[in-house]
């Protein structure tokens, strides 16, 4: 069984797919709840699977290219043959099927070609929108002898100088009316601007920042108990080696740089740090405002 946390993370990882396939225009075929079942334009095809002989021989040949079908299923351990007996489909054989979970290989190409295709993107609701924003998507890792990942949504409330934790599903649950991957002119000098969107930018990251800082306190505390534990024996051998070395008169020089680079990596091990990367951006206006979801 899932864990909560896991199944939110692969109803997000369901619901970006979806979205992004449904923006890039792709082919969907009817399939089993919550799963994907795409038919991948061919320069789609080319982003995602890398077989540069295959296209090699396909364009030699003069051969027409039949779209790859994907089945993108989000949840791990599921039977693979029941999904694709549920697709609309006249072959199942001719189906792949992939697990599309949020550490997946297949999400992290599509993540990444996302962020080759869209980067950044504008959004405005129908209706009268009063509510700016500029959204981030980031990757957020906790980097140490065991790194941790996730995937977050953070929003710049650009009339209340504020940062929200949103879930995703509540922007792409809304009906815009302009949709487009850069910002329309009369924009760029407004919240959307350069100046304003490096504000945003700044106070997310800070934000971040401090929220991961203050949840992993108390490991971040012990793992600095742990690493002057550890550490003393380590500058203990370098001390009694380099005084072996002094009696007979040798230098130490490779044995103070070792020593250097032993402390350094024992300090990046056990003192760790927080990194964020920015998957996706979008400047967004509503006509209501978001709900902080911390």
């Amino acid at each position: 069984m899932q864990d909560t946390s896991t199944k939110t993370q692969n109803l997000l990882s369901y619901v970006f797919c979806k979205t992004f396939f449904e923006a890039m225009r792709v082919t969907f075929l009817q399939s089993a709840t919550n799963t994907l079942c795409i038919l991948l334009p061919e320069e789609m095809d080319k982003a995602l699977i890398h077989r540069p002989f295959y296209w090699l021989w396909k364009e030699t040949m003069g051969e027409i290219h039949k779209p790859t079908c994907w089945l993108l299923y989000f949840e791990a351990g599921v039977d693979e043959m029941n999904l694709l007996q549920e697709t609309a489909h006249h072959d199942p054989s001719t189906i792949s099927s992939y697990f599309c979970g949020p550490f997946s290989k297949i999400y992290a190409n599509i993540l990444q070609l996302a962020k080759q295709k869209a980067n950044f993107i504008f959004l405005q609701e129908q209706g009268r929108s009063d509510y700016p924003y500029s959204v981030f998507v980031l990757k957020i890792a906790w980097v140490t002898a065991l790194n941790q990942e996730e995937i977050a949504t953070y929003a710049y409330d650009h009339r209340k100088k504020t940062v929200i934790l949103i879930k995703m599903e509540t922007i792409f649950s809304r009906y815009y009316a302009v949709s487009q991957n850069k910002l329309p002119s009369s924009l760029l000098s407004t919240e959307f601007s350069e100046q304003c969107f490096q504000m945003s930018k700044n106070a997310i990251q800070k934000y971040v920042e401090s929220i991961y800082s203050e949840r992993y306190r108390v490991a971040f505390e012990k793992m600095h108990a742990l690493f002057t534990q550890e550490i003393q024996p380590l500058q203990d051998y370098f001390e009694v080696e380099m005084e072996k070395r002094k009696k007979k008169g040798r230098d130490s020089d490779d044995l103070i740089a070792e020593k250097a680079l032993r402390m350094a990596e024992w300090h990046a091990l056990y003192h760790p740090t927080i990194t964020i990367e920015i998957l996706q951006i979008a400047f967004i206006k509503l006509s209501t405002p978001l709900r902080d979801n911390n």
